[in-house]
């Protein structure tokens, strides 16, 4: 006897609706996973930058409490130079030189001459960068970066004016691919803050505490990192020299201590700094201070240190703000 066989007709099947029902509930999980991954994986980027940059400071910390003075093997005075904007050796680069090492007297193969912020060759030292990390009877290695926290400099700041030497060098880099930058106050600078260049100031031709010049080469360039991102446009300590100046005195003035509040908005001036070193990381976004970041549109201009204490009206807050909370950037300090 022959087996019944049902009509092709006549087969299960999904009708249109519910197939379109199906998609629409796909869609539906897809568009609330994606989201919730993408913060967990921007959660995770952060706290590890955050630690990283942490660590760095403690290093940074060590070094001061068994040498007695900021590491950096060459001084923040030479380092703000004004011969060091085109030379392009950044804070991070000058402190990894004591912090992990890679100093050479000789010439082995590999080693990178001419290193140095000022244009005289007596001042120059040579470096071999496969010694940088490298503990040894000289290098205590007080930091010794995993090969995801560095990059060379030549992959990290394109279009920047920057010597070959320098660019052969390694940086520091966060989750994100992007160069951290550091800040360390020139001791020998000014004691006491009357006017604005004695905070801040371009280069170290007027003596302050801190130099726009000693990281012009991350500073200054226009496809920076992995982002490409273009810093001296997109950044509140890019633009013109006026207004980087003015920003950076916002970044690291100490929003606990100013000077005198009761001037205009933008006279108002920082007493102390966040400490003697800052390091920073872009963040999210890659850009250090971004123009388009909340903080910068609520500031409506350059990051006026002023601008945690009163509007820019003139109009007193009520209760004094930390402008970096607006940013998210990664902004650790340290240091006595």
């Amino acid at each position: 006897m022959l087996a019944h066989t049902r009509p092709a007709s006549q087969r299960p099947g999904f009708s249109l609706i519910e197939l379109l029902t199906v998609m629409a509930i796909i869609a539906l999980v897809v568009a609330i996973v994606i989201p919730t991954l993408g913060r967990a994986r921007d959660s995770a980027r952060s706290a590890s930058t955050q630690s990283f940059v942490q660590r760095f400071v403690q290093a940074a910390e060590q070094f001061q409490q068994d040498h007695r003075r900021l590491p950096g093997y060459f001084t923040v005075r030479e380092m703000g130079a004004a011969q060091n904007i085109p030379r392009g050796l950044s804070a991070v680069q000058n402190m990894l030189l004591d912090l992990s090492g890679g100093v050479v007297t000789g010439n082995p193969p590999g080693v990178v001459a001419n290193i140095g912020p000022l244009d005289d060759p007596q001042t120059h030292i040579r470096v071999d960068p496969t010694l940088i990390g490298v503990p040894s009877a000289t290098n205590k290695a007080y930091f010794t970066p995993s090969a995801r926290g560095l990059a060379l400099f030549s992959n990290l700041a394109g279009e920047r004016s920057s010597t070959a030497e320098h660019a052969a060098l390694f940086e520091l880099i966060d989750d994100y691919g992007m160069p951290l930058i550091a800040w360390v106050q020139d001791d020998a600078g000014q004691a006491s803050v009357r006017q604005p260049s004695d905070f801040a100031t371009e280069d170290s031709r007027t003596p302050s505490r801190f130099y726009w010049a000693s990281n012009s080469a991350i500073l200054g360039a226009t496809q920076v990192g992995r982002m490409k991102v273009n810093m001296s446009q997109q950044s509140l300590l890019g633009g013109t020299q006026a207004e980087r100046l003015r920003s950076l005195r916002g970044l690291l003035g100490n929003p606990a201590y100013p000077v005198d509040v009761n001037v205009a908005v933008d006279a108002i001036l920082p007493n102390a700094s966040r400490g003697p070193i800052v390091v920073m990381s872009g963040g999210r976004n890659g850009v250090l201070l971004g123009t388009e970041e909340r903080g910068a549109k609520a500031a409506a201009g350059p990051l006026d240190y002023g601008l945690n204490f009163k509007n820019r009206t003139g109009a007193l807050l009520p209760s004094r703000i930390d402008l970096l909370t607006e940013f998210d950037d990664i902004v650790v300090s340290g240091g006595s």
